[in-house]
């Protein structure tokens, strides 16, 4: 056993032998000192870690203690190259060491039955996440883990919280954007970074962006790359459009600062404040360039939800994509279809006094608004007297698509207003 120094351990009152002296990490340092002092090198792992000794780590991990921080800290430790066990309590350390007899019996417990991190890891694997929970050991993965280990701990933690490739692939490249930015900021500061703030990952940070000698084209090519899938300049109106900047799945208009304020903070992480106006002007002209789009083709044959993309023709519902270019969406998830539509149903058959036929049309008209089947080129011409349903209607017709998705005009205004027809697209 590796250790960094050497005391006398009274484990009972006839035998005492020389062991090196492991480190205990605890939550609570303070009643750790009153009764283990004699036994461990004592460390607190909540808070920054500044230093690891060499030799080999205990953690106690007490009932309820995150596994992010537990992962965490066992990461730094194998980093330093420690040796890292983990022992689990389902009570307060204080519960447990009240008298000299029960710590003693504490310490020999920690060390016959502590398992080593490798063995605690896989175990823990079996159980669920939340995302949030997931995020949080991901955030420390990406910042502590040498490849390939950083990629099985990520894909290990997507499946334990349930979450699709897209869905989990998008969240970690803005944590590992999120690392990046921080790690640069405190950079380009001038503050120490140790082995609490970094890691392989890191490592290779620092002999890249800051020490390198950016142009307009790199840092727009490279800028270009980061917003693939989140940024898309239209050259036929002239506009930017973010992806989910509004909603989910969604591509929206957004300003021409909203564009610029993305790239000065993403050239201020890259090279510092060492730049001109004209060096931001010049990076967003070349990503315009780069992600410039001269026919903006939604995906068709689809209906964008609030919850996913669903496809009519297996009723499957597939995960939101930039890819399917969609600016409009219905105000619904497909998982409330279980609330069923009975009383609309019941309000047509009384409406069209249960004319099945009339009731039927009726229905059909609001699926062809509701997929988009403009190319059938019919409107309908409600008629009849006040209070026989023809606003009600019109206004069914308007929530199954969205007030946004609207447009209210006349056939005067189609006929004789040459943008008219462009608004209603």
């Amino acid at each position: 056993m590796i250790a960094s120094s050497t005391v006398k351990l009274d484990l009972d009152q006839h035998n005492q032998v020389n062991v090196a002296i492991p480190t205990l990490w605890v939550s609570d340092l303070l009643v750790a000192r009153q009764h283990l002092s004699s036994f461990f090198q004592l460390e607190q792992y909540k808070g920054k870690v500044d230093h690891i000794n060499p030799g080999n780590h205990y953690i106690l991990a007490e009932r309820g203690t995150p596994e992010a921080l537990v992962k965490g800290l066992a990461w730094k430790i194998q980093l330093a190259g420690g040796e890292c066990l983990v022992y689990g309590i389902n009570n307060s350390l204080e519960n447990l060491v009240g008298e000299i007899t029960a710590a003693k019996e504490m310490v020999i417990q920690i060390i016959e039955f502590a398992r080593p991190y490798e063995e605690w890891s896989t175990r823990n694997d079996e159980t669920k996440l939340t995302i949030k929970e997931a995020a949080e050991i991901a955030m420390s993965a990406i910042s502590l883990l040498p490849e390939p280990k950083k990629s099985i701990e990520l894909a290990t933690l997507r499946e334990r919280c349930n979450q699709t490739s897209y869905d989990w692939n998008r969240l970690m490249g803005k944590l590992e954007e999120e690392f990046k930015c921080e790690l640069h900021k405190r950079l380009a500061a001038g503050e120490l970074l140790t082995i609490n703030d970094t890691g392989n990952f890191a490592k290779q940070l620092l002999d890249g962006d800051l020490t390198k000698k950016w142009t307009e084209t790199s840092m727009g090519k490279e800028l270009s790359e980061k917003y693939q899938k989140k940024l898309a300049w239209n050259t036929l109106n002239k506009r930017w459009y973010s992806y989910e900047h509004d909603s989910d799945g969604l591509w929206s208009v957004v300003s021409d600062e909203f564009v610029g304020k993305m790239v000065l903070n993403d050239a201020i992480a890259r090279r510092g404040t060492t730049f001109s106006h004209a060096f931001l002007a010049g990076t967003i002209k070349i990503i315009k360039y780069e992600l410039s789009i001269d026919k903006w083709n939604e995906a068709t044959g689809l209906m964008p939800l609030q919850d996913g993309v669903l496809d009519p023709a297996t009723m499957r519902l597939l995960p939101h994509s930039p890819d399917y270019r969609f600016l409009w969406q219905l105000p619904y998830k497909w998982l409330d279809r279980s609330i069923g539509c009975e009383p609309v149903i019941n309000w047509l058959n009384e409406t069209m006094q249960h004319n099945q036929e009339l009731v039927q049309v009726l229905r059909a008209y609001l699926k062809a608004v509701v997929i988009g089947r403009a190319d059938l080129h019919r409107f309908l011409e409600g008629i009849g007297p006040g209070g026989s349903g023809k606003s009600t209607y019109q206004r069914l017709a308007a929530a199954l698509v969205g007030k946004s998705n609207t447009l209210v005009t006349s056939l005067k205004h189609l006929e004789t207003n040459r943008f008219e027809q462009q608004f209603s697209f």
